[in-house]
């Protein structure tokens, strides 16, 4: 329901505006890697990140793109007691993200699913993504692999993002870089999770 809704966001056309112009310069960096304004001490680590990406997976981002949430963290989602219903907070990241909406998707399992110890990671995949297709009338294409490509393309957005700020921001940034990396380089444990939400996504819508 929170993708049917953005969809008509009435101001749509400036997030498509605001976003193509944060794609071109993520793929600019991804293409001149030698160009990053990147953290000293992470530089080396995150150009073999860049090296190894396929510019192809990265353009996964921005297929079929509309308005997304693009944040949905633990501190963006509620869930009213009383009706049992998710609240959605923070939406200042959606006047520039015209992105491919299954970036949520994959952003929910990564923060939420994969951060819970008590409960089957599948179990909670087969749950949520039963409950997303329920609520969808429009579902876009996808291709075998494609969720574990965004997965692993949503640390290396933020490295690029990281590496876009000021020489003075970058001082502030060690425990970003770190998280990001560490992201990225163990994304390859999770990818039969994926695969796995990818073979229930296709079978249930």
């Amino acid at each position: 329901m929170l993708h049917e809704a953005l969809r008509e966001y009435p101001c749509k056309n400036n997030v498509e505006s605001f976003g193509k112009v944060n794609a071109d310069q993520q793929l600019l960096l991804l293409e001149n890697p030698s160009s990053i304004n990147c953290n000293y001490y992470f530089k080396e680590h995150v150009l073999k990140i860049l090296d190894s990406i396929d510019p192809l997976d990265y353009k996964l981002l921005f297929k079929n793109p509309q308005t997304i949430h693009a944040d949905l963290n633990h501190g963006n989602v509620v869930i009213d007691k009383k009706s049992h219903q998710f609240i959605f907070f923070d939406f200042e990241d959606s006047s520039s993200s015209w992105m491919n909406p299954y970036f949520d998707l994959v952003f929910v399992i990564q923060r939420f699913i994969l951060s819970s110890e008590k409960v089957s990671h599948q179990q909670l995949v087969q749950a949520f993504i039963q409950g997303y297709c329920t609520r969808q009338d429009y579902f876009l294409p996808l291709s075998p692999g494609d969720l574990f490509k965004l997965y692993r393309m949503i640390s290396v957005r933020s490295l690029l993002i990281l590496s876009s700020m000021s020489e003075e921001s970058q001082l502030h940034l060690h425990t970003e870089y770190s998280k990001f990396i560490l992201l990225f380089d163990e994304s390859i444990n999770h990818k039969a999770l994926f695969d796995y939400a990818e073979k229930l996504f296709l079978t249930v819508k």
